[in-house]
């Protein structure tokens, strides 16, 4: 009886620490910031005026010029995200962002959670360190990938702690211990641009941590490591270098990425963050609502530039009962009927 008694307990334990755990959304899931680079905006809740970003360009002058973005969605004009771009024409080859968690900086266990998009294969890598915000981030400086003094160049990646891809098209990707070498790579289904949860658990006093990932609005599936012989599930964290005791800073590393020996760029958007810095959970925050379809495309746009106006009446004038031209119902033809659709239409914006 005394075990039954205890099993309750454990159970009740359990579901109290459940109801406990709370994911706080981070600066109004960025809504709130302003259109064009996230360098320096927000704030990390610390009181020391202290940017919630910032972001530095490795390989020419250091910076940002406008390669990691604030956007708008395009499935909600009101809902900003962040875009981390992939990119090097040749002109800049890696880019570091950095977010400090201030206020809700992780010291043992707890959650972070994302919700991102990426529109396919990448080279975005996300990580966590225990450093000061920004690695002491206070002014623009010029020099290499050798030198620069914001989170201390490619070098330093045996500093860092977690590290997973955020990526689409390509099996989840994460580092399982100290050696590069030590990737895993596991077929989750990541879609291209399709919108994806992911939930990191923290457990810094075994250096290990776990992922949970799902379609947007769907159940998380814990990220399986065939290599942890315990649980199936945790990955230790890098620590090649420097024995992680928190997660005060994450940053994400963008570099050149070829596709076909072309180097390409892609783009990574997260839509939101929220973070429990003290227990784990796969709640999501308070207020959470999934990302809505993109609005259907209009089949009177005849001219492709997003709305439905005088100059494709005009394309369906002169196409019409001669050809397929103004043809909006995809029947092969132009006729009433795709006058009727460009009618009901017509002022209409995608």
């Amino acid at each position: 009886m005394r075990n039954v008694f205890l099993t309750i307990g454990l159970i009740l334990g359990l579901s109290v620490l459940a109801a406990q755990a709370e994911l706080v959304l981070v600066d109004n899931g960025f809504d709130d910031y302003q259109l064009g680079t996230v360098h320096l905006q927000g704030d990390d809740g610390t009181g020391s005026g202290t940017s919630r970003w910032a972001v530095q360009q490795n390989g020419q002058a250091l910076g940002d010029t406008g390669t990691q973005l604030v956007e708008a969605l395009p499935e909600d004009a009101t809902n900003l995200a962040v875009k981390l771009v992939n990119r090097d024409q040749n002109r800049i080859n890696h880019v570091y962002t950095c977010l400090s968690l201030g206020d809700l900086a992780i010291y043992d266990e707890g959650t972070i959670y994302l919700r991102f998009k990426a529109d396919g294969p990448n080279d975005v890598n996300m990580q966590s360190n225990d450093l000061w915000p920004h690695w002491d981030y206070g002014h623009l400086e010029t020099g290499d990938m050798t030198a620069p003094s914001f989170q201390k160049g490619a070098e330093s990646n045996g500093q860092m702690a977690m590290f997973v891809r955020l990526s689409a098209g390509e099996d989840f990707r994460s580092i399982d211990g100290t050696e590069w070498s030590s990737h895993r790579y596991v077929d989750m289904d990541q879609q291209p641009n399709q919108w994806q949860e992911l939930w990191i658990m923290f457990d810094h006093s075994e250096d290990r941590c776990r992922f949970y990932l799902c379609p947007d609005n769907g159940t998380p599936v814990a990220v399986p490591n065939t290599f942890d012989t315990v649980d199936g599930v945790w990955f230790h964290m890098r620590n090649q270098t420097r024995d992680n005791n928190a997660v005060m800073n994450l940053r994400w590393y963008a570099g050149q990425y070829s596709v076909g020996g072309v180097l390409t760029e892609t783009n990574v958007w997260i839509e939101s963050m929220a973070i429990d810095p003290a227990a784990h959970t796969l709640a999501r925050y308070a207020g959470w609502e999934p990302i809505p379809g993109l609005p259907p495309a209009l089949q009177a746009d005849l001219d492709g530039d997003g709305d439905v106006d005088l100059d494709d009446f005009v394309i369906l004038k002169n196409a019409f009962g001669t050809g397929d031209a103004g043809d909006c119902d995809d029947d092969g033809d132009t006729d009433l009927d795709d006058f009727v659709i460009l009618k009901n239409e017509f002022g209409s914006h995608s």
